[in-house]
C-alpha cells in the first residue's frame, strides 16, 4: 500500500523504536498505534513483521517507511 507520512513523523517514530531496542513486541505496539493514529489498520502479525524488518534493514527512516507501507491496511 502506498501511504503518505511526513518525514519528521517518521524520524520521531524511528527514535521511539530505537529506544525500544530489540523488544519487537513493544515496537509492534508502537507501530500499530502510529498507523492507527494516521488512519490505517494493521494486524498484530504485520506490525511485528514491520518491527523486525525495520531492525533488519538497519533502522533507517527509509526502512521504517517501507515496513509501514507493507504493513498498513486502509481503514
Amino acid at each position: 500500500m502506498n501511504i503518505h507520512l511526513d518525514r519528521e513523523e517518521l524520524e520521531t517514530l524511528r527514535g521511539h523504536l530505537l529506544e525500544m531496542g530489540p523488544d519487537y513486541c513493544g515496537a509492534s505496539e508502537i507501530i500499530r498505534s502510529f498507523l492507527t493514529m494516521h488512519g490505517y489498520g494493521v494486524s498484530p502479525a504485520a506490525a511485528h513483521d514491520a518491527a523486525v524488518e525495520f531492525g533488519r534493514q538497519g533502522c533507517s527512516v527509509d526502512s521504517i517507511a517501507l515496513a509501514l507501507a507493507q504493513a498498513a491496511q486502509a481503514n
